[in-house]
């Protein structure tokens, strides 16, 4: 496997949609932020690496307790909501599911060099349970809302999904 230069594993460097890369070693307020290339990048003494790279020395593994995670904006879990998956949907169909809170989606580790101690933890996402298909979707692999009225119970569309400001401003960007 070949190895990525310094310049795409340093945490202080960050490609530049205009200028190349910039570096924040220094801060991250505009007057210290600079301009930096693969040169300076290999030749800077401040390095250090946005993974984790080994060998490492782990001093402490500690596992963050999982469950369920009841701080959430999404609403409240049994509540109905119309979801229209992402993947697997060729038809473009929308259900209606059964909002489960925010539950893990995968396991994360973090790694703290100073201490060398290894965190485990979970990302939570929202899910819902859709009975029709028997399994869980998860917020980041849909389009959802929540069902609060009758006049709600209508298919999520294209148009509405075209219609999201984010959804816009990356059409924009990729024209």
């Amino acid at each position: 496997m070949e190895e990525k230069k310094k310049i795409n594993r340093c945490i202080y460097s960050h490609p530049h949609f205009r200028r190349g890369y910039t570096c924040v070693q220094a801060g991250w307020d505009d007057d210290k932020v600079v301009q930096t290339n693969e040169q300076k990048c290999e030749d800077c003494k401040l390095f250090e690496s946005r993974y984790i790279e080994y060998p490492i020395t782990v001093t402490n593994i500690a596992t963050e307790k999982i469950e369920y995670n009841k701080d959430t904006y999404n609403g409240e879990m049994g509540m109905l909501v119309a979801v229209r998956p992402c993947s697997d949907n060729e038809e473009k169909k929308t259900y209606i599911g059964f909002f489960l809170g925010n539950l893990p989606l995968c396991i994360t580790a973090e790694f703290n060099r100073k201490t060398g101690v290894l965190t485990q933890d979970t990302f939570h996402n929202p899910a819902i349970y859709v009975p029709e298909l028997g399994k869980i979707i998860f917020g980041c692999d849909s389009w959802w809302y929540r069902i609060e009225s009758e006049e709600q119970l209508r298919q999520i569309s294209d148009e509405a999904i075209n219609n999201v400001w984010y959804v816009k401003a990356i059409k924009k960007l990729s024209e």
